[in-house]
C-alpha cells in the first residue's frame, strides 16, 4: 500500500538528513552521534560526481565510473559509512547525483546506468539500503522520465534482490510526478518530493501539498518520501517547517532534511559543532525525537486471530481473549491509524488461565472505526487491526 514496512511488517516513518556525500570527516563517532543524540533512522548519502561543486566531498571522477585507484578514496568512504550505519541500525538512502549537471537526465543516462550497475554489484547484500535512483531529474518530462526510471530500477534489482524499496525522483526538480497519467510500472516504489517553500510561491497550505504529491498516498497509489527540504530563517521554522512536519506526520510520510552542513545550504548547522544549529537544524533535531510507534496492520475490516508463543489470542469487535500459560504481565494499548496513542486499556499482571479483556475500556468507550492494537504478554507481542462498530 502506501506504507513503508520492515521485514517484520512494522510500519515505519523514517526520518533523517543528508550529508555532503562521503567526505573525510564522516567518522564512526559521527554516525554514532547521529543515532544516539540526533535519533535519526535514515541517512541520505548523495553519490556525488566531481562536477557537483562541493569542496568537502569525496567524489568519483566525471567520465570514470569504475572502481580504480582514482576513485578509491570515494569507494572506501562509502564502504565505511554503510558499515557504520548498519552497526547503528540506520537505514541508508543511496541518492544518485550523477555526472552531466546534477540531474541532467538526458545527457548522461548511460553513465547513470553504469554507476548504478557498479553500486548494485558492490552492495547487493546490504538490506539496510534504499535506492534513490536520481536526484531532481530535470530537462526531461515525466512521461519520458518514467520509462527511464524503470530501466534503472531493473538494472539495480537484477543485481540486488535483497534491497526492496526504490525511491523514484520526480521530474522537474522533484516537482512533477503525474501518476494520474502515468505510474511507474514496478512494485515497491516510493515517489520522491522536494517541497521547498519557494517551489509553491511561499504558500503554506496542506491542500496545495495534497494536490502536488500528498494525493499519491491518500489515493492509495504508493508511498511518498520527502527526501529534501529545509529553510534558513526563524520565521520559516515557526511557519513552513512546523507545518510541513505536522503534515508529514499526519500522513506517516518519511523524510530527510537538507543538509547536515554549515557551508552547503540551506545549512542545518552554524559551524562544525553539531550543538550550534540553525533554525532548520533545531526544528529537525526536535522532530527526530518525536517518535511514532511502529505497528503492523495484519488484516482489515474483520476480527483478527493469531498466536503468541505460549498464548492463544482471539480478537472480537470489542474484546480480546488471552490464554496465559502462567501468571504474566499484560499491557494492551490502542492507537489511531496515524500511530498516536489513544488509550492504554490494560496494564497489570494476569493469573494463569483464560482472560477476556474489553479493549474499548479505559477512559470511556471508543468511537466507531479502525484502530491499531498492541498487546504484550510477558516478553511476547501481538499487533493487529481491530474494528469498533457501534
Amino acid at each position: 500500500g502506501v506504507k513503508i514496512v520492515n521485514a517484520k511488517g512494522y510500519v515505519l516513518q523514517l526520518k533523517g538528513f543528508a550529508t555532503e556525500g562521503a567526505y573525510p570527516d564522516v567518522t564512526k563517532a559521527m554516525i554514532a552521534r547521529f543515532k544516539t543524540d540526533w535519533n535519526i533512522t535514515l541517512l541520505r548519502l548523495p553519490l556525488l560526481s566531481s562536477d557537483c561543486n562541493c569542496q568537502r566531498a569525496i567524489c568519483w571522477t566525471v567520465g570514470n565510473i569504475a572502481i580504480n585507484a582514482v576513485n578509491a578514496p570515494y569507494i572506501t568512504a562509502v564502504d565505511s559509512i554503510l558499515q557504520w550505519c548498519k552497526e547503528y541500525r540506520i537505514y541508508v538512502l543511496f541518492d544518485g547525483w550523477h555526472e552531466g549537471g546534477q540531474g541532467n537526465t538526458v545527457g548522461n543516462f548511460s553513465s547513470t546506468l553504469a554507476a548504478w550497475s557498479l553500486m548494485a554489484d558492490r552492495y547487493k547484500n546490504q538490506d539496510h539500503l534504499i535506492w534513490e535512483i536520481f536526484n531532481e531529474p530535470h530537462k526531461v518530462d515525466w512521461t519520458d522520465w518514467a520509462p527511464m526510471a524503470q530501466q534503472i530500477i531493473d538494472t539495480i534489482r537484477s543485481r540486488n534482490p535483497v534491497s526492496k524499496a526504490v525511491v523514484v525522483g520526480a521530474a522537474n526538480w522533484c516537482q512533477q510526478a503525474d501518476v494520474k497519467t502515468l505510474k511507474i510500472a514496478r512494485d515497491k516504489i516510493i515517489y520522491s518530493w522536494h517541497p521547498y517553500l519557494h517551489a509553491y510561491g511561499n504558500s503554506i497550505d496542506f491542500s496545495t501539498w495534497d494536490s502536488k504529491f500528498g494525493y499519491i498516498m491518500t489515493s492509495g497509489v504508493a508511498p511518498v518520501m520527502n527526501t529534501e527540504w529545509g529553510f534558513s530563517s526563524a520565521s520559516d521554522s515557526a511557519n513552513y517547517g512546523t507545518q510541513l512536519i505536522k503534515y508529514m506526520k499526519n500522513l506517516g510520510m518519511s523524510w530527510t532534511g537538507w543538509i547536515y552542513s554549515q557551508d552547503w545550504g540551506p545549512p542545518m548547522l552554524k559551524s562544525e559543532n553539531p550543538e550550534v544549529r540553525n533554525p532548520s537544524g533545531n526544528l529537525m533535531y526536535k522532530a527526530f525525537h518525536d517518535t511514532m510507534p511502529v505497528l503492523s496492520v495484519t488484516r482489515a475490516n474483520r476480527p483478527a486471530t493469531g498466536k503468541i508463543p505460549g498464548q492463544a489470542v482471539s480478537i472480537g469487535d470489542s474484546f480480546i481473549r488471552v490464554d496465559c500459560t502462567e501468571a504474566s504481565p499484560v499491557t494492551l494499548s490502542l492507537y489511531g491509524l496515524n500511530g498516536c496513542l489513544i488509550k492504554k486499556a490494560l496494564s497489570q499482571t494476569l493469573t494463569k488461565g483464560t482472560h477476556v479483556i474489553r479493549w474499548d475500556n479505559g477512559g470511556g468507550r471508543t468511537a466507531p472505526g479502525l484502530y491499531l492494537m498492541r498487546l504484550k504478554v510477558k516478553d511476547n507481542e501481538y499487533q493487529g487491526l481491530v474494528t469498533r462498530t457501534r
